[in-house]
């Protein structure tokens, strides 16, 4: 027993600091770089693909607030989605009724996604805030919880695209669940991916040269790269589906927003695109430009999704809820058993109900719902 308690307390302790770092490094000294190990660790010769820390693109990933281990980037990204939640919640009674009110599996997982793409980005900022005040060289554990967020939302970015692509088709049984379901494990292939190499093969020019502590970024300038031209292609082709002559596609209430959506989508990873060729060639500018696609896309990708396609159907004016449910009666016993709609205005009028032929009236007293009393045919009577 002892043994074996010895050997699970090694396997967690290993665990606990490969994600949040060994616990005698309470110092950003100790885990930095130092020249006996590189000695030319800050020459850009030896290392074309270093990012100094002092530059401003690079800076606002790392800096800290005042003498706090809080960094500036998390708050920046916190706000906004801190913000969004609010609103979300302001919203939520005449949001309930609404979705109880519709049988559209379409808006409901959309509201869906919208919420969890603001928890999990509120809740990937506040971790990293807690685990960095706790201890400022788990670079590990700041990876995986960015690793999380990423297949967060880049399940949620590709449901949102063809959920609306295919929403002709959507009420179908299982065809939403298969949506998301495909897109999870596309958004896990590429996610795997990406924590490989940010694990094993980091790119150097996120690392902070005076501590040491490496950036999450994105799986490299290469793979980010890759990944946005992907991307770029999947949005081409869906702004080309309208010419396609098939039904299915693109039956929104909104088409046009889609639209907007959609080409929103295609701007942000071109210039995503774009930023990170610049940072696989070595120019810095590209960092600038990564980092404003990134902080949009990680604070804005739920309230452009809630605009362009919940909010234009939650405003709309709500039908009454005398026709908002459907008759499940048969078309017989209906015939059969309720009168006619002029019957009924005439009832209500105080006036005689039209004449009616005499042929349908050639069978024993029948029960008459509306006037609450038996009608006799002509020839009983005169029996």
């Amino acid at each position: 027993m002892d043994m074996e308690s010895e050997i699970l307390e090694d396997v967690l302790k290993k665990g606990a600091d490969l994600l949040f770092g060994p616990y005698s490094n309470t110092t950003e000294e100790d885990t930095g770089p130092t020249t006996e190990e590189d000695p030319f660790f800050q020459d850009t010769f030896f290392h074309p693909s270093l990012i100094k820390d002092d530059e401003p693109c690079k800076a606002i990933l790392h800096y800290h607030v005042g003498d706090s281990n809080l960094r500036v980037w998390d708050i920046l990204i916190l706000l906004p989605n801190i913000a969004f939640l609010f609103f979300l919640f302001y919203r939520l009674p005449s949001t309930r009724l609404r979705l109880r009110a519709t049988n559209s599996k379409v808006f409901r997982t959309l509201y869906t996604i919208v919420v969890t793409c603001s928890l999990v980005s509120s809740l990937r900022c506040f971790i990293a805030m807690l685990i960095h005040l706790a201890n400022p060289t788990h670079d590990m554990a700041n990876t995986v919880i960015w690793i999380i967020g990423r297949f967060v939302f880049l399940t949620s970015e590709l449901s949102v695209a063809l959920l609306g692509l295919t929403s002709g088709s959507a009420e179908r049984t299982g065809h939403t669940r298969r949506i998301v379901f495909a897109c999870s494990v596309i958004a896990f292939i590429i996610c795997t991916i990406q924590a490989y190499l940010e694990i094993f093969q980091p790119f150097y020019g996120f690392q902070v040269m005076h501590s040491g502590y490496k950036m999450f970024g994105h799986g490299g300038p290469m793979f980010w790269a890759v990944t946005s031209f992907l991307l770029i292609l999947f949005y081409s082709l869906i702004l080309c589906a309208p010419f396609c002559p098939t039904k299915s596609l693109t039956m929104l209430p909104h088409p046009r927003l889609f639209y907007c959506y959609i080409s929103a989508q295609l701007v942000t990873n071109l210039l995503t695109g774009l930023g990170a060729t610049l940072l696989a060639m070595n120019t810095h500018s590209g960092l600038c430009i990564t980092n404003i696609t990134s902080y949009a896309y990680f604070s804005l990708l739920a309230p452009l999704t809630y605009f362009c396609f919940l909010h234009p159907w939650f405003t709309t004016a709500q039908p009454s809820l005398l026709f908002a449910y459907k008759a499940q009666l048969d078309e017989e016993e209906e015939d059969g058993t309720f009168p006619t709609s002029s019957s009924i205005q005439s009832f209500q009028l105080g006036t005689d109900p039209p004449a009616v032929p005499q042929a349908s009236f050639i069978c024993d007293p029948i029960y008459n719902p509306g006037l609450q009393s038996p009608v006799v045919t002509e020839q009983k009577l005169l029996v």
